[in-house]
């Protein structure tokens, strides 16, 4: 794994909390709103990303709003589709 020297962008911050935030969901097998805003807040409190959020300029209430609105309707509609409470099988398509 390689760290990129210097402060974190914004869209590699929201990219590294929305794919911890999702591997927590996959782990959990839960996608709800409510559980991805308990994660986000524990994600946020962090010593670590809170670096990462003051480094890139921003401001961690800034961040809750822009990654946990998306995440919210996201994950709620990734884990409806492709998780949900019975697997679904999918026909395999011929491209």
């Amino acid at each position: 794994m390689i760290k990129a020297s210097g402060p974190a962008t914004k869209p590699i911050l929201y990219g590294n909390i929305q794919h911890t935030l999702l591997q927590s969901a996959l782990s959990e097998k839960t996608f709800s709103g409510e559980e991805t805003r308990r994660r986000l807040d524990e994600e946020l409190k962090k010593e670590g990303t809170k670096l990462d959020i003051w480094g890139a300029g921003m401001g961690i209430e800034a961040v809750r709003a822009e990654v946990g609105a998306k995440a919210e309707m996201g994950f709620q509609a990734f884990g409806d589709k492709w998780v949900g409470a019975v697997p679904t099988v999918r026909p395999f398509e011929v491209l």
